[in-house]
This record gives structure tokens, C-alpha cells and sequence, in this order.
């Protein structure tokens, strides 16, 4: 029901170049507590720090699917967004594997630290691509 409802109020006004600053507010709200966070001992810190890092995943999850349904007509869409959640699938499925061996076999920061390059990679060459 889902799928057939979404595709009733396309958006008519979005660019896919509307969402840079969007995306990349969410990318600095998932970065910059991430790098406070791990290298702080305190746990106060720490929980402040993951706190504002899960707005910023939350968010990208959510502006993945808003610039995906921007840049697909409605006969794209379908595939695009089973793409796009086969691969949050993916995360949530590996992720907590990848995790826990990390916490068993290293520190628990290394779980963390693990974290930081992939998103500081897409941020320093994120402002380089055009999706039109």
C-alpha cells in the first residue's frame, strides 16, 4: 500500500542540488560528534556525543531517500529505493557482526574510529559531484 501511496505527490519544486546543505549539515552532525565523542574518556561526553551522531545517521537515512525520490520519475523509483535499502540491509546486518568483533578482539574506540574515514571521504568529495 505503501508504494502505491508515495507515488501519488511526486515533488514538484525539488532541485537535486536543493539538498547540499541539508546533506551536508546531517554529515557534520554525524562527523563532529563522532570524533569528540571517541576521543573523550568521560561517559557523559560520550553519551552527548552519540546522542548528536544519531541525528545526524537519522537524518542522511532519511535525505538518501528524499534526493533518491527527487532524482527518479515514479516508474524508477521502486528499483531505486530497493537498491537503496538492500544496502541499509546490508548495515543492518553486518554491522553488529563487524562490531562485536571489533569489542572482542580490540577496544571498544576502535569501533569507532572505524567509523570516521568513510564519512570524512564522502564529505571532502561530496561538494565535487553533480547528480544533473
Amino acid at each position: 500500500m505503501f508504494s502505491r501511496t508515495e507515488n501519488l505527490a511526486p515533488p514538484q519544486t525539488a532541485q537535486p542540488d536543493s539538498h547540499d546543505d541539508a546533506t551536508a549539515t546531517s554529515a557534520k552532525f554525524q562527523q563532529v560528534p563522532a570524533a569528540a565523542r571517541y576521543s573523550n574518556q568521560p561517559l557523559t561526553p560520550s553519551t552527548w556525543g552519540r546522542a548528536l551522531q544519531g541525528i545526524g545517521g537519522g537524518s542522511l537515512e532519511t535525505l538518501s531517500e528524499i534526493i533518491l525520490r527527487d532524482i527518479t520519475t515514479p516508474a524508477e523509483r521502486p528499483v531505486a529505493l530497493s537498491i537503496l535499502s538492500f544496502i541499509w540491509a546490508g548495515g543492518f546486518a553486518f554491522g553488529p557482526l563487524i562490531g562485536a568483533s571489533f569489542a572482542q578482539q580490540a577496544t571498544w574506540r576502535w569501533i569507532a574510529w572505524i567509523n570516521l574515514p568513510l564519512p570524512g571521504n564522502s564529505h571532502l568529495s561530496g561538494p565535487n559531484i553533480r547528480l544533473a
